[in-house]
């Protein structure tokens, strides 16, 4: 492979093999951060030295994409991690609580040393999808590596490469972060938007809300006399440090848990005093049918939806569309004729009308009350009527902008949201950038497909 210089067209670099190997460890080794392991084999010829010291290496969990940051005590010996384990602080309690890893966490050594984990550059000596590879040397990958990507930038541009969205990890040496950090060094790449996590919830909750920042602090959960685990599963997915512990200190203190769930997932059994098995994929009818009897037994906020609501019934409908169907027209079925009363809901949820109608009641008169709904309901066709479902329950029983009281859609937190990384990639300079989901279409089809497609 001739190691000849390439100007790359975005960013104006002259860059060499020797250069390329450089800016590749400037964007992947100069910021090590949470969730760095050393790499080693713990089947190479240094084996561990009973008699040498063994250090602690404190460090955060690289996260299985549940956006929390648990701390991890990693036992070190002779370059090997030899156990794991996580905070065990004196004096837990609310004010400063352990940050206590799950499961995963803690098994992260399995994972680290794991006989199929690619430890050694691999070419593929066969067609795609052979899974025909043979190991090559560093050397060797770093030149093929600066023939590929040079010879693209070159013929075709920097919008021909994409680093693909997800990556399943998200740690600050591996994901897509550092190889995103590389290509915006070397002039940019095709970008993407929205994702796989929460493409509905992402897009439906600023058109309720105009903002996806809606939620109140974890620790304010300990002021809820009501939850709702609406698809929600913080006992296994943690959804960020010390979900699963905030809702077992609200329970402690009085809160009811009540968890919607097709499947009686950890967070049922450990967490809930009810677990309500529903059928997949049919929330909204649940959640509709629950607004039917808060609307006929009096129990909406007026107060609230006046001050804060557009579209719950004519008198608070935008201006210009006044005779339009209203929310609670399409609840009562004035227009439609389909009143989405409990027993109307039970046929297609699965669900007992009587714990439907006993659910709404519930959450609609204990005030204030938690509906936090997981993502897996938004992640199908039409799932953004799942979020606005959601978020209207808590805006019509006034459980919006309240201690103790949750609004429901994405519901991040100023301040307190996910936490996925601290590696700064820098700005891509190619502003052009496709759907997370059509990357592969991309790959299959790319020279077919265009703007008309949504490429």
């Amino acid at each position: 492979m001739q190691d000849k210089k390439l100007k790359l067209p975005s960013s104006g670099i002259s860059i060499d093999r020797r250069n390329f190997i450089k800016w590749t460890s400037l964007a992947t080794g100069t910021l090590l951060g949470p969730g760095v392991f050393v790499s080693c084999d713990r089947n190479s010829s240094d084996t561990v030295d009973p008699g040498r010291e063994e250090w602690i290496i404190r460090t955060a969990c690289p996260a299985h994409n549940c956006g929390g940051r648990c701390l991890l005590k990693v036992y070190e010996q002779n370059g090997i991690i030899t156990r794991i384990e996580t905070d065990d602080r004196q004096g837990d309690d609310i004010s400063d609580p352990q940050l206590r890893a799950c499961i995963r966490g803690r098994s992260y050594r399995k994972r680290q040393y794991h006989p199929d984990r690619l430890k050694y550059p691999l070419v593929r000596t066969g067609e795609r999808g052979e899974a025909k590879f043979k190991r090559i040397s560093w050397d060797e990958a770093y030149d093929l590596m600066h023939y590929k990507i040079s010879g693209v930038i070159e013929k075709y541009g920097n919008s021909a490469i994409h680093v693909p969205y997800g990556t399943g990890s998200y740690t600050n040496t591996n994901g897509r972060w550092p190889a995103a950090r590389l290509m915006n060094l070397l002039g940019g790449s095709l970008g993407f938007y929205n994702s796989y996590s929460w493409a509905c919830i992402n897009i439906a909750t600023p058109t309720i809300f105009g903002t996806l920042e809606t939620g109140n602090q974890r620790q304010d959960w300990m002021n809820s006399r009501y939850i709702l685990m609406w698809g929600w599963n913080p006992a296994e997915m943690k959804d960020g440090t010390n979900s699963d512990y905030f809702i077992r200190k609200a329970r402690d203190n009085g809160a009811r848990i009540v968890c919607v769930d097709p499947r009686m997932s950890p967070s049922a059994v450990a967490l809930a005093d009810e677990w309500i098995p529903v059928r997949p994929g049919t929330d909204v009818a649940f959640m509709s049918a629950m607004a039917w009897v808060i609307i006929n037994e009096n129990l909406t906020d007026n107060e609230f939806i006046e001050r804060c609501c557009s579209g719950f019934d004519k008198t608070t409908m935008p201006a210009g569309y006044e005779n339009e169907e209203s929310y609670r027209d399409y609840i009562l079925g004035t227009r439609d004729g389909i009143p989405k009363t409990p027993e109307w809901a039970e046929k297609i949820t699965a669900v007992p009308a009587s714990t439907i109608r006993r659910i709404a009641i519930e959450y609609a008169s204990t005030r204030p009350a938690i509906l936090y709904q997981g993502y897996g309901m938004q992640r199908r066709a039409y799932g953004e009527q799942v979020v606005r479902a959601g978020a209207t329950l808590a805006a019509i029983t006034g459980n919006i902008g309240i201690p103790g009281g949750w609004a429901s859609g994405l519901a991040n937190q100023a301040g307190g949201g996910p936490f996925w990384t601290v590696f700064p990639s820098g700005s891509n300079p190619v502003k052009v950038s496709i759907p997370v989901f059509l990357w592969t279409e991309a790959v299959i089809r790319g020279k077919e497909l265009g703007p008309e497609h949504g490429l």
